[in-house]
């Protein structure tokens, strides 16, 4: 009772690769739902500053819309206060709600201690056109850049303040940033965890010999080299909007792709057997790729 033979193959599925099968099926079908299409990985917005200095510095991004994601332009507001003030009074949060940006920007409600942490890390729905606001509570003077757009996934920038505080201006230098080296290593780590795992539940489908594994690890490098093209294109031409909407498209697109491709590459005739029948490349695909897509929602965005 707790075995299955496949028809016409002599092929014996386990008890535990149907139940792991079906839990594929349910949870691929569960983490496409829009509730969800949230939970991936979301565009960011970093910026780097040099020479801070020991002055007390505040910093946020203000946005040419209103909102963006959760943060709202909004007055006073205590809950985003206590939650996003970063150790602020609230005449000092106020000072960023009460400036009027020459361009007509919003400040959304979002804060960071610039002369402690260094940064400003916006990993959670960024504004997608911004400006950098400065705010010095000691002197009570504000410091702005030009407009910017970010221009990739993980958009990074540097602004040196010595070079603002010398030149006794209001616009502050803001440059790319980029870390190519750095993202290159994201896009590594995804596709070496992408390979384990699908490799692993290749061994549960019996696909273990030296050939179907190289075969596998081929397939995957192809589709997910793809993949991360498709995404970074898609955000970067077209926004997050278009972000979400490529990822189902894609992810569904490469089950596919990786179905017809492992019903060619990976059948070896056995004695008394074949290995791989159409239906189980079919199954492994759907099983294979719905834990790899899970395990990126699960695990921290690399």
């Amino acid at each position: 009772m707790n075995e299955k033979r496949t028809p016409g193959t002599g092929r014996v599925i386990p008890g535990k690769t149907r139940i792991i099968s079906l839990l594929a099926v349910l949870l691929i079908f569960g983490l496409f739902r829009p509730v969800h299409a949230d939970s991936g990985p979301k565009p960011s917005v970093h910026v780097l500053f040099e020479n801070v200095g020991d002055t007390v510095c505040y910093g946020t991004l203000l946005s040419r819309t209103e909102s963006t994601g959760p943060a709202w332009a909004d007055s006073f507001n205590r809950e985003n206060y206590e939650r996003y003030g970063n150790g602020m009074t609230e005449d000092e949060w106020r000072g960023f709600i009460d400036y009027q940006d020459a361009d007509g920007f919003f400040f959304l409600q979002r804060a960071w201690r610039i002369d402690k942490e260094h940064a400003l890390d916006w990993t959670y729905y960024p504004p997608r056109t911004f400006k950098v606001l400065l705010y010095f509570p000691e002197t009570g003077r504000f410091a702005v850049s030009r407009v910017m757009d970010r221009t990739a996934f993980s958009s990074w920038y540097i602004i040196d303040l010595k070079a603002w505080a010398e030149g006794g201006d209001t616009d502050l230098e803001i440059r790319n940033g980029y870390r190519f080296g750095a993202e290159a290593l994201k896009m590594a780590g995804r596709l070496l965890l992408t390979i384990l795992l699908e490799v692993l539940v290749g061994l549960l489908f019996r696909f273990r010999s030296k050939r179907q594994i190289r075969r596998i690890v081929l397939v995957n490098i192809i589709t997910q080299v793809l993949l991360n093209l498709v995404l970074f294109w898609a955000d970067f031409r077209y926004g997050p909007q278009a972000f979400v909407f490529a990822c189902v498209l894609m992810e569904l697109f490469i089950v596919l792709a990786e179905a017809i491709a492992y019903t060619k590459l990976l059948p070896e005739k056995e004695p008394g057997r074949t290995t791989g029948s159409t239906g189980i490349c079919w199954l492994y695909s759907l099983t294979a790729n719905a834990v790899s897509f899970a395990a990126g929602l699960i695990i921290p965005f690399l």
